[in-house]
């Protein structure tokens, strides 16, 4: 969400002080409003009055918290119902204020893009639990050892191709692999941001137009050849997807209209595997149709909102929506 924030204007009367209207601009209502919208999702259904804002906040002033509740009810951000109350400090009741996504009788719709292949693939192993991570975001992202290393071996690669700094030690046994990479005729690219539009046009990763974003360890352009090289720091590729070499080859032709074939490659630096794909750029159309239509599918999810769980082995230790019926914590 980004429409955070009261104009200046409404915060004064028309026949304010210059000194009022100084205040009124000095306000910042976007950190306020968003400072109370987080603590409100956090409550999660249990909601929270008005006493319980203003305790977590000692030291903002009383109108700084209570003058967001309105605007956050005008936006759909939260809301509050005729006769849901709990009593306050002083022995009088107050509203409870939920998070919109708590509210029954709205009918809820949820942006599914940008979206990425990581996204999609969150979708396709279960719809339900991409609601609760991705959409309600109730389960944020954990860094693990495994992620750090792949972070780390992401970062040398980047640093060796890109400004020639040496591999470190621990790293050595990709040596003769990256090396191979940086002598290879071309221009390298290194951790590249794509970005693309909904009407398949090439855009920055942030812009406000994009539609699906990928970024590229490495692309190597030589005229209207092109190479994309996804590093991958696991020990098997036995469940190696070629999707992602497929979205991002996608990428390139939309960004690099001269290239008319692009070798690709998953590059198991671990284990030493090579899964290598070849994309022609007449394949477009056809490699888009794909993926539109997977996409299609998380769309209609969203618009419904209806977001069915896909049960599975991993559903028993490896999800943290522990609401579900097919959690193990349930068994």
């Amino acid at each position: 969400m980004n429409d955070y924030g009261t104009d200046p204007y409404f915060l004064h009367r028309g026949d304010s002080s210059d000194t009022s209207v100084a205040a009124a601009h000095a306000v910042d209502t976007t950190a306020l409003e968003r400072k109370v919208h987080d603590a409100i999702i956090n409550s999660g259904g249990v909601g929270l009055i008005a006493d319980d804002l203003l305790q977590m906040f000692p030291y903002l002033p009383y109108s700084s918290v209570t003058a967001r509740f309105s605007s956050l009810v005008g936006k759909k951000h939260i809301f509050r119902r005729k006769g849901d109350t709990r009593k306050g400090r002083s022995g009088r009741q107050q509203m409870v204020m939920r998070d919109i996504t708590y509210n029954k009788e709205v009918k809820m719709t949820h942006k599914v893009a940008p979206w990425s292949f990581s996204r999609i693939k969150a979708f396709e192993q279960c719809p339900k639990q991409f609601y609760h991570e991705k959409i309600l975001k109730e389960h944020p992202f954990k860094e693990t050892e495994a992620t750090l290393y792949g972070s780390a071996f992401h970062k040398m690669a980047e640093d060796f191709i890109g400004k020639s700094v040496p591999i470190p030690k621990k790293f050595g046994f990709a040596a003769k692999a990256l090396t191979a990479l940086k002598n290879r005729q071309g221009q390298k690219l290194c951790e590249e941001k794509l970005g693309v539009t909904e009407n398949l046009e090439p855009c920055g990763f942030y812009d406000p137009n994009v539609w699906f974003r990928g970024i590229a360890d490495l692309i190597i352009l030589d005229g209207d050849h092109a190479s994309v090289i996804d590093y991958k720091t696991g020990k098997s590729a036995r469940y190696a997807d070629k999707g992602q070499l497929e979205l991002m080859a996608l990428s390139v032709f939309a960004h690099y209209p001269q290239v008319t074939k692009i070798k690709a490659a998953l590059i198991f630096v671990v284990s030493k595997d090579l899964v290598k794909a070849t994309y022609m750029e007449y394949d477009k159309s056809k490699l888009w149709g794909k993926w539109l239509s997977k996409y299609n599918h998380m769309k209609i999810a969203a618009d419904s909102d209806v977001w069915n769980a896909r049960p599975s082995g991993l559903c028993r230790r490896h999800c943290p929506v522990i609401e579900c019926i097919h959690n193990g914590a349930n068994a």
